[in-house]
């Protein structure tokens, strides 16, 4: 069939997929770490340090929140084209 991807580069999206999810997700679990360990160190209720840490923590908080977004909808796509082999996985088909 004319556009239709053959075998060889469905598998290479796949990959590509795949190691963009992993980066996604990696970096979604670094900025959320890092969220986590700053509540810890510098409390929200202000403190020692408020004024240097809170631009870098609303720098990080709009990374994390980016990447969990596109991380999301990578996550749907990467699901949509493995939907055979989840199905068979699943015994739906």
């Amino acid at each position: 069939m004319v556009g239709m991807l053959d075998q060889c580069e469905m598998m290479q999206i796949r990959r590509i997929m795949s190691l963009v999810l992993l980066a996604l997700f990696l970096l979604s679990s670094i900025s959320g770490l890092m969220l986590f360990i700053s509540d810890l160190v510098y409390p929200p209720g202000g403190g020692r340090g408020q004024g240097q840490e809170r631009p870098k923590r609303a720098l990080v908080s709009a990374i994390h929140t980016w990447s969990s977004i596109v991380m999301t909808i990578v996550s749907v796509a990467h699901i949509w084209l493995n939907r055979r082999a989840l199905a068979k996985y699943l015994r739906l088909s």
